[in-house]
């Protein structure tokens, strides 16, 4: 789901965001947010992205569906998924809630995203890596 952050008491503009309510276990009641920037690593957010009649910008017309979901085991995820990342079922899906569609799958990067939900060690291993390399360079 997206949503608009009312931003003006912090001097900065306000932006979209996305939120994923949690509802089950530990973390039932809590939110996941996440930016474009986030979303744009497993979606194709390029030809989805306007600016509101505000003039706030980042909002996306397309609606992110978690394919994931759909199956019982991580194995028939990550095959799934990666077919779908590499062309096998690769079409954005009609939807008809308010004349939407869902977002597609990012393809250059949706096998890394793919290989980081199945391993949260090495995600966190290329994640250090990463950051140590920004702090030592000023990014």
């Amino acid at each position: 789901h997206m949503e608009l952050v009312n931003n003006e008491d912090y001097g900065v503009p306000d932006r979209y965001q996305w939120y994923h309510e949690r509802g089950d276990g530990e973390f039932e009641g809590q939110r996941s947010i996440m930016t474009n920037s986030d979303m744009a690593l497993v979606r194709n957010l390029e030809d989805y992205m306007t600016v509101d009649e505000d003039g706030n910008e980042g909002e996306v017309t397309c609606i992110f569906k978690d394919e994931s979901k759909l199956y019982q085991t991580a194995e028939d995820t990550q095959y799934t998924l990666r077919r779908r990342a590499l062309g096998a079922t690769s079409k954005v899906l009609d939807y008809d809630k308010d004349n939407a569609s869902y977002c597609p799958v990012a393809s250059h990067t949706i096998e890394k995203m793919i290989e980081y939900k199945m391993d949260n060690e090495l995600f966190l291993y290329d994640f250090e890596r990463v950051l140590e390399k920004m702090v030592r360079n000023g990014c």
